[in-house]
């Protein structure tokens, strides 16, 4: 198993904007702490850690083509592997797809956003940063295993 293309993941402002969600979080908490209601600044500071450690382990950080499959890299230690065995066409869908797809999600963009239909298993949907680019690799790659 040997890499061929690697790309990052594409945000849009408004998924980056997500983060203000904790960040209001820790204010909350600590106007709490401010006023001695030590049990709310607990309870939204754990909230807090817990937010921030699901958009951590959900949010894709970049996208791998390796010559037998594509990796889906989550936060560390979190990965999702699709043999191209099970893949049945990879495809440019329109942007506005990319959040109200059926399948499993990793579209953190609409700018460019990549369908994944599977033979078997799950469809995916991702948004590399050059979509492009990665599509042509990945389907030169899906092609070169004979599937």
């Amino acid at each position: 198993m040997y890499l061929i293309h690697e790309e990052q993941a594409e945000y849009n402002v408004g998924m980056k904007l997500i983060w203000l969600i904790p960040t209001a979080l820790i204010i909350g908490a600590l106007i709490f702490l401010y006023y001695k209601e030590v049990e709310a600044f607990w309870t939204l500071l754990g909230d807090t850690v817990l937010i921030v450690a699901i958009f951590y382990f959900i949010f894709p950080r970049k996208f791998q083509i390796y010559n037998d499959r594509i990796r889906i890299v989550l936060g560390n230690p979190l990965t999702i592997n699709i043999l191209f065995s099970t893949i049945k066409e990879v495809k440019h869908i329109e942007g506005s797809r990319a959040y109200t797809y059926s399948g499993m999600r990793f579209a953190t963009s609409s700018r460019y956003v990549i369908e994944i239909l599977r033979i078997k298993g799950i469809n995916y949907v991702i948004s590399p940063q050059h979509g492009e680019l990665f599509l042509e690799q990945l389907k030169q790659a899906v092609q070169s295993r004979g599937f």
